[in-house]
């Protein structure tokens, strides 16, 4: 079985503080980067994401397009 933690051991003797979003570095509250070097890969990949966001959306955009436009007018028979 799992230990309980008792508020009064050992756990409250961590100071407060926040783990770096990129490394895990521990960092005070205040920051959420620890150095210039997480930084620029933070801001990278947040750029990567804002373009695969894009990418996503035009793709989809696309296939609702095929879907609601040009799928009908192939499906519709010659009439006779």
């Amino acid at each position: 079985m799992p230990k309980e933690r008792n508020n009064d051991s050992q756990w409250s003797a961590v100071p407060s503080h926040k783990h770096c979003v990129v490394c895990g570095k521990s960092v005070g509250t205040e920051k959420d980067i620890c150095s210039p070097e997480c930084e620029n890969t933070l801001v990278t990949r947040r750029k990567s994401q804002k373009r695969s966001t894009w990418i996503f959306m035009g793709v989809l955009g696309a296939m609702a397009i095929v879907w609601l436009i040009i799928l009908p007018m192939l499906s519709k028979k010659p009439t006779p």
